[in-house]
């Protein structure tokens, strides 16, 4: 088959083989959670109420590659540091993402100091909440931008980063994230249109959407953008 016809991988199979793993305290915001991922295409292969039961479980179900945490209201950083340190160095190639309301900055900090890799409110729309977690899956990290401006004062570059990537999150529908994932691996209008089944005009149209909505000037600044916030993905064979 022709690499040309063939898209790059949608959110849906980018999911397929991806061991997801949900921690949540009480039995019904954990059962919740886990219904909310599975509906939304997550392999969701183990939950647990705490830190240790998770490990556990994660040996028999094999390596996660996302690992969904969702805070118990009134949860202290204090209470949770040790035992997220070791989950991060037991398991260092998944991502980790907690959930939380309100978030605040004395969590955001844990984040930041454990190199965990998404700190999302949960008071959120399900499908945000979804799109959001693919991103972090797909390597992209995902901070509240109010907090990490105050927390880096001093680095205005991060703190805009993160609000680009946080803005992508909340407002970039579905087709142009599949078209974003072209465009970073180097796809033609004409490339991009087969794959998508539209026409190249629609294609142009949505590609200066994309450069107004993000203040990129060029083809090539997308490209760059998109490769650089995680959007690549190859071809199949």
């Amino acid at each position: 088959m022709d690499n040309c016809s063939n898209p790059i991988l949608s959110r849906e199979e980018a999911r397929i083989g991806s061991h997801v793993l949900v921690i949540a305290k009480p039995a019904i915001p954990r059962e919740g959670l886990t219904l909310l991922l599975r509906q939304n295409g997550f392999d969701v292969v183990t939950a647990a109420e705490n830190l240790e039961r998770i490990e556990e479980r994660a040996c028999m179900a094999g390596s996660p590659d996302l690992i969904v945490i969702d805070l118990f209201s009134g949860d202290e950083p204090s209470a949770w540091i040790a035992g997220l340190a070791a989950l991060r160095q037991r398991f260092s190639t998944a991502r980790i993402v907690l959930l939380d309301h309100p978030v605040t900055a004395e969590w955001l900090d844990v984040c930041l100091k454990l190199g965990l890799n998404g700190y999302l409110s949960r008071d959120r729309d399900p499908s945000i909440v979804s799109l959001q977690l693919d991103l972090i899956q797909n390597g992209v990290a995902l901070f509240p931008p109010e907090l990490v401006a105050r927390a880096l004062p001093g680095l205005a570059s991060i703190a805009a980063d993160v609000m680009v990537k946080w803005r992508m999150s909340l407002t970039l529908p579905e087709m142009d994230m599949k078209l974003l994932n072209h465009v970073a691996a180097g796809a033609t209008d004409n490339m991009i249109a087969k794959a998508l089944g539209m026409n190249v005009a629609s294609v142009k149209s949505r590609m200066k959407c994309i450069r107004s909505k993000f203040c990129l000037a060029s083809r090539a600044a997308v490209a760059v953008w998109a490769y650089e916030h995680g959007l690549a993905r190859e071809l199949r064979d």
